[in-house]
């Protein structure tokens, strides 16, 4: 006798608690929801009134940022991260972000951290500075007109005993706004030198000395710069300096007078293919291909021999690449 199979009862599944993946797809794209609020109007001008209030959440999250940024290169985010893994070690890694402009923002876990690679530069990236800025909420970047830099100094032969905060604080204001000394000179462990982070304003000359005027007297004190970058009156931009400026700009006039040339830009075409100074396109490599492609169609006789095209392509089509 077969024994017939016990017919289960099907089970009974409660969706409810369950999301659908296209529903938790959408959700993972949603932001936060605002609200609306009437704005005001001054003529036909909408005016928007932001509070302290409402921006002191941000603040307070972004206060332990530094920006920072490489002059005269735009590294990828991927060299950003080795440089600052490998770097920045005694710290705990911050949150790495880049904008579309060339700069980074570095978010610490704490001001701590932050002090700590503010007060451990100056730092270069491929032999090139890195400068590197407390986040403020005014803070615009435009590296073409950027003159206030954060620039180590120096103190040399600066008497200890005037080694206090208060001291220094006034020293340096005498070149710029004081943010930090080192290490070695809040504790005193290395006397030689008294060794301070200004902000300081590269559009006029920086000073090279300064008068102290102390309980014992007058004290002409030296100033030395770390790193002093340059920079230019004529174009006001930061990388060289106006006589560098200058000397190129009757260079490039004497050379279109007396040759008949013209200062040009890149990309240009020679030879049918553009040049340019980053790696070129499949778009801008096109004439290439279609000159090559042409050279190839009046190859199709059966007469050449499979090795006889062979030849033609490495005699031919090599040096189409080449010339």
């Amino acid at each position: 006798m077969v024994q017939k199979p016990m017919e289960q009862e099907p089970v009974l599944r409660d969706n409810s608690s369950e999301e659908r993946p296209d529903r938790r797809t959408r959700r993972g794209q949603m932001g936060k929801a605002l609200n609306y609020i009437s704005p005001d109007l001054q003529g036909e001008q909408i005016v928007v009134t932001i509070e302290e209030e409402d921006i002191k959440k941000n603040q307070n999250y972004w206060a332990t940022a530094i920006i920072g940024f490489v002059l005269g290169e735009n590294p990828y985010f991927k060299s950003m991260e080795n440089y600052v893994d490998n770097v920045w070690d005694f710290v705990d890694t911050p949150k790495i972000l880049y904008h579309d402009k060339g700069y980074y923002i570095f978010r610490f876990d704490s001001i701590d951290d932050r002090n700590k690679v503010m007060q451990s530069g100056p730092y270069f990236f491929h032999n090139k500075p890195f400068i590197l800025k407390n986040w403020s909420l005014d803070f615009v970047f435009n590296p073409e007109c950027l003159n206030v830099i954060p620039i180590w100094v120096r103190f040399p032969n600066l008497p200890v005993g005037f080694w206090s905060t208060e001291a220094l604080s006034k020293m340096a204001s005498g070149i710029g706004k004081p943010m930090y000394t080192d290490l070695y000179t809040a504790e005193m462990d290395r006397i030689s030198y008294a060794r301070v982070l200004v902000e300081a304003d590269i559009s006029h000359p920086l000073p090279n000395d300064i008068l102290l005027r102390t309980p014992v007297g007058v004290i002409h004190q030296s100033i030395e710069y770390e790193w002093q970058p340059k920079f230019c009156m004529d174009c006001i931009k930061v990388g060289h300096t106006t006589d560098e400026c200058r000397k190129k700009k009757e260079e490039g006039e004497a050379g279109e007078y007396e040759l008949g040339y013209t200062e040009g830009t890149l990309p240009f075409k020679y030879l049918g293919v553009p040049l340019a100074p980053k790696k070129l396109s499949v778009h801008q490599c096109w004439p290439l291909v279609e000159k090559i492609t042409a050279k190839i169609s009046c190859w199709t006789s059966k007469l050449l021999s499979y090795a006889g095209r062979l030849q033609l392509i490495k005699a031919v089509m090599f040096g189409m690449q080449s010339y």
